[in-house]
Parts: C-alpha cells; sequence; structure tokens
C-alpha cells in the first residue's frame, strides 16, 4: 500500500506540446489510459510528474491521479 502525504505547496512546471498528459482508469482487471489535454488539468488534481530535465522545470509527462477534496467534519 502507498502512503500519499498531501501538501498546499506548489511549484510552476512548463508544459510542452510534446507533454503528455494522461489518466488511468481500472475495470474489470483491465487498465486503460486516457490521453488529456492542458486544458483538462484542475486545481486540486493530484498529479504524478516525469520531468524531462535534471533541474525538474520542465514535464515530460503528467498522470492525473484524481482531485483532492477536503472533507468538512
Amino acid at each position: 500500500m502507498m502512503n500519499l502525504k498531501l501538501s498546499n505547496q506548489t511549484k510552476t512546471v512548463a508544459i510542452s506540446k510534446s507533454t503528455v498528459i494522461v489518466t488511468r482508469t481500472f475495470q474489470n482487471g483491465q487498465m486503460t489510459e486516457k490521453k488529456l489535454t492542458v486544458k483538462d488539468l484542475k486545481a486540486n488534481n493530484i498529479v504524478y510528474i516525469w520531468y524531462s530535465d535534471s533541474k525538474k522545470t520542465t514535464a515530460k509527462r503528467i498522470m492525473v491521479m484524481g482531485t483532492y477534496s477536503q472533507s468538512s467534519k
């Protein structure tokens, strides 16, 4: 099981025309990957980012894992 620590940290990442943006779903034991566009990215998305440079400023690939929402108690 993966432990995920969420924070309110922000970082500016460049997205080029060659950056691949995807989301994955699993149904009936099958994984499906759907391509997204920059316009599909929203505030509070939980993402994995693979960088194309050692300074970690330009994204090579972005995978949207879901959206964070804080429940009020």
